[in-house]
């Protein structure tokens, strides 16, 4: 598994079909996240979208947004 689909799994697995602003907003940035993918390989514009995502769903002191952030680090340094 790449990277960068490690990082949309982690934002993925948190999205609800709750209707609040908080997870509308997480939604978006998934989404932003995909089409800097889709167009051209914006990894770090995507995983910074991913980041946002979960701070949005889950908050930026969970588990899987710090394992994220390192992930994003490994992304930026050695590539996916």
């Amino acid at each position: 598994m790449t990277i960068l689909r490690e990082l949309f799994d982690l934002a993925e697995k948190h999205i609800t079909d709750e209707r609040s602003g908080e997870m509308d907003s997480a939604k978006i940035c998934i989404s932003d996240a995909y089409e800097c993918i889709k167009k051209r390989p914006y990894r770090k514009y995507a995983s910074d979208r991913i980041l946002k995502s979960l701070a949005y769903s889950v908050g930026i002191f969970h588990e899987d947004y710090k394992k994220a952030l390192e992930l994003k680090e490994q992304l930026l340094t050695f590539g996916d």
